[in-house]
């Protein structure tokens, strides 16, 4: 694989962390899914398969950043060099924003069941108060 093949993956892996991004971003979660995280948890696995990728490809292109030979070959090289480098920053960079987003929610989803265990510690109280005045 070569630098221009590695960098039109990093740049389409983009495209398509960005759309789950955008997906999670408009999934509304339910009182269900914070007890039942199945469906953070596909989102989840998603970050381990784009940091395959990012290893994947970051093989190649440390394979392919070496520049040596000639004066009119390197230049070019260089160029593709920077270029694909920009490509991964921002590969990078959508990783870390999906990552930030998904614990955003997770903290939501978390501050949300401690409310709902605190709810329910207080409804309990009161019954108990009640049953005892009776």
């Amino acid at each position: 694989m070569d630098l221009n093949t590695t960098k039109n993956y990093y740049f389409t892996r983009s495209e398509m962390l960005n759309k789950k991004h955008e997906e999670l971003v408009t999934t509304t979660f339910s009182i269900r899914d914070i007890f039942d995280r199945k469906r953070i948890s596909e989102y989840r696995g998603l970050i381990r398969q784009y940091y395959m990728w990012l290893h994947e490809y970051d093989t190649v292109l440390s394979e392919n950043l070496s520049l040596s030979g000639e004066n009119y070959e390197l230049q070019p090289r260089a160029v593709k060099a920077e270029m694909t480098l920009i490509a991964r920053s921002v590969y990078v960079s959508s990783i870390e924003s999906y990552e930030k987003e998904l614990s955003n929610i997770e903290s939501s989803m978390n501050f949300r069941l401690t409310t709902i265990i605190a709810l329910f510690a207080l409804v309990l109280s009161v019954m108990s108060i009640a049953s005892s005045l009776t």
